[in-house]
């Protein structure tokens, strides 16, 4: 099992400061989003990959817990082995990694993490696989497969939160078969009654569900009619996402345990949400900052003027000073997005455009030319 290393993979050192991190991201994420990149599935992983990245080293718990676990006395995950030897608790060889890693996050928790205990942080900060001697490479059962949607929001309801309801499609366990694919038992000849088979990438020898038994190590005689044999049907279930307040553009949002059905009955995988959020007709996002045009005709800006300016969460008096010019700014304090790692809004940053007519009377033009001599 090989660790994942956060810090290059968004090519920062590990004292980088936060606004080094959120930079580096920022610039990974423009150039590997979906978007800019359709069809290209090595730039869409390499997208939430940064992205997970960004997620845990923009939050300070979440920072400190991977550090603390990346320096714990995990040595050699470079080459994808642990040695746990050194550690305290049980000799080397039959360490219970499930009391390392309560000891770095508190043992009360042990086991009972939000979304699946232990396993998810594993999932966080480790590459499955690992060489083929690694301890849980293959005998800890694979979870079902994750459910990839992407979620188009307005810029309104990404600043506000909230929850929707989203229906996916994914596959549960036949309910007439218990997910047996059927009655009456033989040997796969696929992968010899052992349920797995291993393949190679990147050096690491990779075990994984057998597909001809879906890691059953038999297959049916007499095949279950409602499901083909498969054990799993598919189904249209309705989920409730919690939208979290001022979510960003990419940002992926994970629901544990809704996914496809496990094999085996071992725990479904996840959602996984990414938010994309449309371009807004009024406001223009820069962080947790909004920015607003406002247009002013040559005389409220020469003589001052009192405005209502739209906000994203209503509307709100400004006061524009006499002797505005164009392109000057002002500020409307905490009216921007809502940062949901510090609580704090960002601010609406109001420009201004002088509105000057294409076409005049020759009244107009004829007090203006007399203005003309006065200033």
């Amino acid at each position: 099992m090989k660790m994942k290393d956060f810090y290059s993979i968004l090519g920062v050192s590990q004292d980088a400061s936060k606004e080094d991190i959120k930079k580096a991201y920022k610039n990974l994420a423009k150039k590997y989003h979906p978007d800019v990149n359709s069809g290209n599935k090595a730039a869409v992983d390499k997208f939430k990959e940064v992205t997970e990245a960004y997620e845990v080293l923009s939050d300070d718990e979440k920072r400190s817990k991977y550090d603390r676990l990346k320096s714990s006395g995990f040595s050699g995950y470079g080459n994808g082995n642990f040695d746990f030897s050194g550690m305290g608790g049980q000799n080397s060889g039959g360490v219970d990694v499930e009391d390392i890693l309560a000891s770095i996050f508190g043992g009360g928790a042990r086991g009972k993490q939000t979304g699946g205990g232990f396993g998810d942080i594993f999932e966080s900060f480790f590459d499955r696989g690992g060489s083929a001697g690694a301890r849980g490479s293959s005998e800890r059962p694979s979870r079902g497969e994750d459910i990839e949607v992407k979620l188009d929001l307005t810029l309104k309801q990404a600043a506000g939160g909230g929850s929707l309801k989203l229906k996916v499609n994914r596959r549960d366990l036949c309910s007439f078969c218990s997910g047996e694919g059927g009655s009456g038992n033989t040997a796969c000849h696929s992968c010899r009654g052992t349920g797995s088979i291993s393949r190679s990438q990147g050096g690491y020898a990779i075990s994984q569900p057998c597909p001809q038994c879906a890691g059953r190590g038999k297959i049916k005689t007499n095949i279950c009619s409602n499901c083909a044999g498969k054990g799993f049907i598919n189904n249209i279930k309705q989920i409730k996402v919690n939208i979290p307040e001022g979510v960003a553009d990419g940002q992926l949002i994970r629901i544990p345990g809704e996914g496809h059905a496990g094999a085996l009955n071992t725990p479904r995988g996840n959602i996984i949400i990414t938010v994309r959020v449309k371009n807004d007709e009024q406001f223009t996002r820069q962080g947790d900052d909004l920015y607003y045009e406002l247009s002013l005709k040559f005389s409220e800006a020469a003589l001052g003027a009192v405005k209502m300016v739209p906000t994203i969460r209503g509307s709100a008096k400004v006061n524009i000073p006499a002797g505005a010019k164009s392109g000057s700014k002002l500020k409307l304090k905490g009216q921007g997005i809502k940062n949901d790692k510090t609580g704090a809004a960002g601010d609406q940053i109001i420009t201004i455009k002088i509105d000057v007519p294409s076409e005049l009377s020759e009244e107009a033009k004829k007090l203006l030319r007399e203005l003309d001599k006065l200033i």
